[in-house]
């Protein structure tokens, strides 16, 4: 999608054609849209500008620019001005004009899944598998680590109600893993 190559956005960016990843966002973003509002791909393009065609505040700009009968027009700009503005005014008045959030502490989750092995309970439960898959989906993250305790408490056997009909389960059915995940 970049003027009259084939490359995607991602491959722009790897390759130092695009170098802000919200600029080559919004490119994208244009490009879907000139899409979804019945330009032929074909007649879409981007086109970056030289550096003697850059407004003095810009980093990076690119035009839009579609095919129509009368050549190739521009329909959208895109500038990265960076913090232009803000540098110029902090270096005048000599105040520094950054903002920052300090994000909250990162939490530390322990996730337990379920792992049937679809063979085995196939093979045994046939027709009724699917009542076995949906008790197991519908458990919440409390009833999971529940069932993965008793489970290892039972000598890795369980007994489920699914639907009303009674299944036996074994470690050749399922096991439980345990995840930590950041939040």
């Amino acid at each position: 999608m970049i003027a009259n190559s084939d490359k995607t956005v991602r491959e722009a960016l790897d390759q130092g054609i695009l170098q802000n990843e919200t600029l080559a966002y919004f490119l994208a973003r244009t490009y879907q849209f000139l899409l979804d509002v019945g330009i032929n791909p074909s007649g879409i393009r981007f086109r970056q500008h030289r550096s003697n065609e850059m407004a003095h505040y810009a980093n990076d700009c690119w035009d839009a620019e579609i095919e129509t009968s009368y050549g190739w027009i521009e329909v959208a700009g895109h500038s990265d001005r960076s913090a232009f503005d803000l540098t110029k005014h902090q270096e005048k008045t000599k105040i520094e004009l950054m903002a920052a959030r300090p994000l909250k502490t990162p939490i530390q989750k322990q996730i337990t899944h379920v792992v049937l092995d679809k063979q085995a309970c196939g093979k045994e439960f046939k027709k009724d598998n699917a009542k076995v898959v949906g008790y197991f989906e519908n458990l919440s993250a409390d009833e999971k680590k529940e069932h993965a305790v008793k489970f290892a408490e039972n000598g890795k056997t369980m007994v489920i109600n699914a639907e009303g009909v009674e299944f036996s389960l074994t470690e050749k059915h399922l096991s439980f893993n345990e995840e930590t995940v950041t939040i």
